[in-house]
């Protein structure tokens, strides 16, 4: 069984470093970033990885939150720092799971908790409510049943 003190202490340590990495991209795209742009390039980054969201920052910077392509002597860096808060990200993701399994084996009733870029939040599925796990409001959920046949394809970025 995993100890609870040692995860909690890992996810301590990788959430000040998706922090620390979070405010060095932030920097590095102040000058293209729109407002909330880094939100959604984390969204991009999520759901089609690294490459795609500088395919698109070059081609079609508005799909990831930038009001123009960065400079080319910007992306190397730009391109490390996703790549390390994409990696303490699923760091993070394995961290709450495996928390999460040890105190639902004490609390069977628990409500699930799942992270995204370092906040966690609870899921109440009969409710259909999710909320930040430190407080917050319940907030109503959506889910939408997906066939889990369905072939997943990632869409391809159209070059000017």
């Amino acid at each position: 069984m995993a100890d609870l003190a040692a995860l909690a202490r890992d996810l301590d340590i990788a959430r000040l470093n998706l922090a620390a990495a979070r405010q060095r991209l932030v920097t590095l795209l102040a000058p293209v970033a729109a407002e909330g742009g880094i939100a959604s390039m984390l969204g991009v980054l999520e759901e089609y990885g690294v490459a795609h969201v500088l395919d698109l920052a070059a081609t079609r910077p508005a799909d990831v939150g930038l009001r123009t392509a960065p400079l080319p002597s910007v992306i190397k860096a730009v391109e490390l720092e996703l790549e390390v808060m994409r990696d303490l990200n699923e760091r993070m993701d394995q961290l709450v799971a495996d928390r999460e399994a040890v105190l639902v084996k004490t609390d069977p009733t628990r409500l699930p908790v799942f992270q995204a870029w370092g906040r966690e939040f609870v899921v109440d599925t009969r409710l259909m409510q999710m909320r930040e796990a430190d407080a917050g409001a319940w907030e109503p959920l959506h889910l939408h049943e997906v066939n889990p046949n369905r072939q997943i394809t990632r869409p391809r970025s159209r070059r000017r």
